[in-house]
């Protein structure tokens, strides 16, 4: 096994590189062309004041007030990156905006690179590059490294998470992996806890392999030194809320529960956009009536699902799965975009436009081929091979559950979509191969 890898890893090596550079030069093309007039819409406005605030007073808020209150709304992964930005920008004497773009830039060059080394631990290069080829070339990875968001560095902090556990299937006796995919983990669920249970399925993965059948990939020591350091950073965050936020302000528990509200209507997003300030939005009313009375809303809703449970069942269980992997953004301007711009790439460049054409009738067939290498990984005959696609699908599975649970959007899904590439590329391959098997016979 361990020569298997070293071969993927001194052969793919310069090749990532090559991607990497190709995938960045695409990404400023694309932030070249980009006439944003109102680039801090919606979140990003309370994301830069966060970042602000973490800078002029050292506290983590979204307060606009001089004296800013702590609280735990958002999570705190993006607001940070931007406050780097923000002191980088000034040190450097540039205009903040066009420097976070360039700092976004690299990460999804880094995404796209990462794809490919990733998909060469369960594919042959063709496969792998096919996956990083259709990554770089995705309308919403581009128009979403475009905005002020936290989906670019997601993306990047799961799919480098995912290459670190691939890594350690290699290095068991790696402290530093170890610890380094602990971390990277725990900075993803700073960036957003919908990431929580992620790590969590693949250690208990890797705890059943090890009991069940004395064969795993990680060692007990291995299992317990990346928990140790996930654990560590997300009970440092619980910590830091329990200690220094007071009662009465809003915390991740509220924006769950928000999200939990507008995801249980089926009609939302239909009415949002006809008219996002509707006061009979059926999901504004119950966050009027049950903002403090949580209790109360599980109550009406668990009346409403068993009056209906055909609708809900058909709502939870088809229609937001398709939802959060569909191609159309509900909450902003739509399609591809969550900002308006006047202009981009897609607009000024024919090679460009094709592409979103070309990307647009491929993404549900993409989707399904992803689906079905579900199929394929439970039946891989490779050891290796298996548990590293089933890492892939723990995390789409696990991450499209909360959002299911709570509000499904496709601009949720946008840091998942190079798994699900991967996903599609390997459920190809393994048509192929047994076609060719069965032609050679």
């Amino acid at each position: 096994m361990r020569g298997e890898f070293s071969s993927i890893e001194h052969n793919s090596f310069y090749v990532s590189f090559i991607i990497f550079f190709a995938s960045f030069t695409l990404k400023l093309f694309y932030f070249m062309a980009l006439d944003n007039p109102t680039p801090y819409p919606g979140d990003s406005f309370y994301y830069i004041h966060y970042a602000d605030n973490l800078i002029e007073h050292g506290v983590f808020s979204k307060d606009l007030s001089g004296s800013p209150v702590p609280d735990s709304y958002w999570a705190p992964g993006y607001p940070f990156f931007l406050a780097i930005c923000l002191k980088a920008a000034n040190f450097l004497h540039i205009y903040f905006y066009p420097f976070t773009l360039l700092a976004q830039a690299v990460l999804s060059g880094a995404t796209v690179a990462l794809t490919f080394l990733a998909g060469r631990f369960f594919l042959p290069a063709f496969y792998a590059l096919a996956a990083a080829l259709i990554t770089a070339f995705s309308p919403h990875l581009m128009t979403l490294g475009g905005e002020i968001l936290s989906e670019t560095l997601l993306g990047f902090l799961i799919m480098l998470g995912i290459y670190c556990c691939l890594a350690c299937f290699e290095r068991k006796h790696s402290f530093i992996c170890w610890s380094v995919t602990g971390v990277v983990f725990g900075f993803a669920y700073l960036t957003n806890p919908t990431v929580l249970f992620f790590p969590v399925l693949f250690l208990l993965r890797q705890l059943w392999l090890l009991y069940s059948s004395n064969i795993s990939l990680l060692s007990a020591k291995a299992i317990a030194v990346l928990a140790i350091f996930f654990v560590s950073i997300v009970l440092a965050w619980m910590v830091r809320d329990w200690v220094n936020v007071p009662a009465n302000q809003s915390t991740t528990t509220d924006r769950a529960f928000e999200n939990l509200v507008i995801g249980s209507h089926s009609q939302y997003h239909k009415m949002w956009r006809e008219n996002p300030r509707d006061p009979n939005n059926p999901a504004d009313m119950d966050l009027r009536q049950y903002k403090q009375d949580h209790a109360g809303f599980y109550q009406a809703f668990g009346g409403r699902l068993l009056s209906d449970p055909l609708h809900y069942a058909i709502w939870y269980f088809y229609q937001k799965p398709l939802d959060l992997w569909g191609w159309q953004i509900f909450v902003g301007r739509g399609g591809i975009f969550v900002s308006a711009p006047n202009s981009t790439l897609y607009d000024k460049s024919s090679v460009a436009s094709t592409s979103l054409v070309v990307m647009k009738s491929m993404h549900y067939w993409l989707f399904g081929l992803a689906l079905a290498g579900f199929v394929f990984a439970l039946r891989e005959s490779s050891f290796l091979k298996k548990e590293s696609i089933l890492l892939l699908y723990m995390g789409l599975i696990s991450i499209s559950a909360v959002y299911v649970v709570l509000h499904a959007d496709a601009r949720y899904s946008v840091p998942m979509r190079p798994e699900m590439y991967l996903c599609a590329m390997y459920t190809i391959y393994k048509i192929v191969t047994s076609i060719k098997s069965k032609i050679t016979k």
